[in-house]
């Protein structure tokens, strides 16, 4: 190969090659390149080794040596990799992100983080693709540890970087950093620093460090805006610019003390630092100040078969399914429970036909009874215990079991809106999937904001909104707990009533409707802003691109709205697609299989009138088919779309891809016998079962589950999970 002597080096260094000492190997770059090339991996390894063992400066070849064991997960190699490389040149950005990868696969994000950030600082504004990959890969391992701001920041890099096209990575972690139910909207954008002011005596410094924000050195910029904060401690635009220095560094403890300064400031309004208070308890490791931590309480009894007939005898206990027993096994050993009991706050009805949501049994806890082991004798345990319900669970094993003692320990942390209430009890007649579901979310409607209001939240130091209704000193604290609420997808009422209520209880005024009529006004809005949008007076490309907004952001509050705006406004033929758009949208959002079902039919008139591809549509009728138990329609579906759409690859990839996942194929394409699972029958389980990890996500904790206050919503993505 040809040696052009004025190029940059391929090592990464920034250095022309005829002033790096990699000039003298250079001609081998050819011939590993041909081998990578042809898939002749193993070979090209080997020749780079040799050529490192001949040229121990020849930085190229790391650079290219640790992609390749980066691609091969040759994780120990890339370590042993990186650490010569960095040693060889300490300030090369190549270098720093292997080493980067390297720490993040061994279980070391922190240092992970830090390491590229060094690649970032030394990139300055041209960063090389590679630096780039490892960012995508850094904001998936982030978003998996909860860490959502770090992952936002991360991922927009390669997002937004001209001429960079291996971001399939990025596209999906944002995605799913963007539509997850369980994620609050505060958590959906990084804040952005403040502008100062125009007659600040000490802008020249802030101005300085900006700068060096937007050239990517952020320690640099960091470390003259800690000098600037102790000439002006309580200044907003200081304060966040400590604070994107702090979200850069995956430094989350930095994050909240940032966050609850600005929330002090009172040169902001309430609104603002409402928002701040609430977003420093968000980001604060463990989220202490919007959790209780659930407890367990374990006792050691004499008999486990009078235990049992003591429990099952009685009228406040129901006992669980044997079936269910096995996802209660111990983690050490995999012994499942003896038996298995809902603890009741009332007694058991004999029958729950024709009661309401408030009628029915709710469950304190469960409680498992275990045989007695080789160490250990046997014992009643009962999890998911949440404080206000001790007393009670005390009172009824006392009755049942004779005076009792029990050992307790916290179990895990529960999201304050989790720890308001008690789910429904599994009792009685078994319900259907979509009836429980439906008095899930009555029980949510008809007591959340009470319960909420008598339960004592470390927000408000340990007291309640009750208790805090007309306290001065508590009014920013209970106006951030209500925008951290308002923010919840999982806690969304559609139509406001609940939250309406919670303000009520935490006295705390309503939003002032944020109005929006031209574009520019939209990209001002932060995602936590969209649930208070008011756009009647927007005209139609604003509608359109406020529905993209909220639809993108998985604002389902706005994007209902708009969308029945769309549909009651004649578009443009240019403008139809957005129509159906707006139907798909409300299909996703009905409460009942007949509206979504209606829904689909005007949708598809609306397709066939208009001429658009209705592709999704109908893959989004097959879904809905099969999920209400509809095998005839489901069926009919199936056709359709192999009939229609049979020559066209990427839909039928899709139709694959989402029955494979459903069951119902092999991943070589043939169908599995037996029919379609009919969610709407009972033949499928009664009724979501209670589970030491059930309830609401809690922030922070990484487990997001489902909430008792909606009746869907997916879990937000992990690595692994695809």
């Amino acid at each position: 190969m040809t040696v052009d002597h004025y190029a940059i080096c391929p090592c990464g260094n920034g250095k022309k090659i005829k002033f790096c000492k990699c000039k003298e190997s250079l001609p081998e770059l050819d011939r590993v390149m041909t081998m990578i090339e042809g898939g002749q991996i193993v070979p090209a390894i080997d020749r780079l080794n040799q050529v490192l063992a001949e040229h121990p400066d020849a930085a190229w070849a790391m650079a290219i040596k640790g992609r390749l064991m980066l691609d091969l997960r040759e994780y120990d190699a890339l370590a042993e990799n990186s650490e010569r490389f960095v040693r060889l040149q300490p300030s090369n950005p190549l270098a720093l992100a292997q080493r980067s990868a390297a720490e993040l696969f061994h279980g070391q994000p922190q240092k992970a983080t830090l390491s590229l950030l060094e690649a970032l600082t030394e990139s300055g504004r041209s960063v090389d693709s590679f630096v780039l990959d490892i960012a995508s890969i850094l904001a998936y391992s982030l978003a998996q540890s909860g860490q959502f701001l770090t992952a936002r920041a991360y991922v927009q890099m390669p997002l937004t970087a001209q001429g960079y096209e291996s971001n399939q990575t990025a596209v999906m972690v944002y995605q799913k950093l963007n539509v997850s139910d369980d994620l609050n909207h505060l958590l959906k954008t990084v804040p952005s620093p403040m502008p100062r002011d125009e007659d600040a005596p000490w802008a020249e410094r802030f101005d300085e460090a900006i700068g060096l924000l937007r050239s990517n050195q952020i320690l640099l910029a960091e470390s003259k805006l800690q000098s600037l904060a102790r000439t002006v401690p309580r200044e907003p635009c200081v304060l966040t610019g400590l604070l994107t220095c702090a979200i850069w560094r995956g430094d989350v403890t930095t994050q909240a003390d940032c966050l609850r300064k600005l929330s002090e400031c009172e040169s902001l309004d309430l609104y603002s630092r409402s928002k701040y208070l609430a977003l420093a308890w968000l980001v604060e490791p463990d989220t202490p100040m919007v959790t209780i931590n659930a407890l367990s309480l374990e006792t050691e009894i004499p008999s486990v078969d009078e235990a049992i007939m003591a429990l099952s005898a009685s009228s406040q206990v129901s006992a669980l399914p044997p079936e269910f027993l096995d996802q209660f096994k111990e983690l050490d050993d995999g012994v499942p429970p003896r038996a298995a009991f809902q603890i009741l706050d009332r007694e058991r009805p004999e029958s729950t036909e024709g009661l309401s949501a408030t009628e029915l049994p709710l469950t304190h806890a469960i409680a498992l009874i275990h045989g007695k082991q080789t160490d250990r004798a046997a014992r009643c345990e009962v999890i998911d215990v949440r404080p206000r319900s001790r007393d009670a669970i005390s009172a009824i094993f006392n009755k049942l079991l004779g005076q009792t003692t029990w050992a307790e320990k916290p179990e895990r942390p529960m999201f304050i809106a989790e720890a308001a209430q008690l789910p429904l009890a599994v009792v009685g007649t078994p319900m259907d999937r979509k009836t429980f579901s439906d008095k899930q979310r009555e029980l949510f409607q008809q007591t959340f904001a009470d319960r909420l209001a008598e339960t004592s939240l470390p927000c408000l130091g340990n007291r309640s909104l009750n208790e805090t209704h007309n306290d001065a000193s508590t009014l920013l604290a209970r106006t951030a707990l209500v925008r951290l609420l308002e923010n919840f997808e999982l806690l969304e009422d559609h139509d406001g009533k609940v939250m309406e209520l919670v303000r009520t209880k935490a006295n705390v005024e309503t939003v002032a409707p944020i109005e929006v009529t031209s574009l520019q006004d939209i990209e001002l809005l932060e995602p936590a802003d969209l649930s208070y949008v008011d756009a009647s007076g927007a005209d139609v490309e604003t509608l359109i691109f406020l529905f993209q907004r909220a639809r993108t952001l998985n604002v389902s509050k706005l994007t209902i709205s708009i969308s029945q705006r769309l549909l009651e406004t004649e578009l443009p033929d240019p403008m139809a697609a957005a129509k159906l758009a707006a139907y798909t949208a409300l299909i996703e959002f009905s409460s009942s299989p007949e509206m979504t079902f209606d829904l689909i039919e005007k949708a598809k008139a609306y397709a066939v009138a208009k001429k658009i591809d209705q592709a999704n549509l109908r893959i989004l009728e097959m879904t809905h088919r099969l999920m209400n138990g509809d095998q005839a329609g489901f069926n009919a579906s199936l056709r359709y779309i192999a009939d229609t759409y049979g020559n066209r690859p990427e839909v039928m990839a899709r139709v694959q891809q989402l029955l494979t996942s459903l069951g119902l194929m092999r991943p070589d394409g043939s169908f599995r016998d037996g029919p379609p699972p009919r969610s709407g029958s009972s033949a499928n389980l009664s009724a979501p079962a209670p589970s030491p990890g059930g309830g609401l996500w809690t922030p922070g904790s990484g487990s997001p589950a489902a909430a008792p206050a909606a009746s869907g919503g997916g879990k937000l993505w992990i690595p692994g999970m695809d």
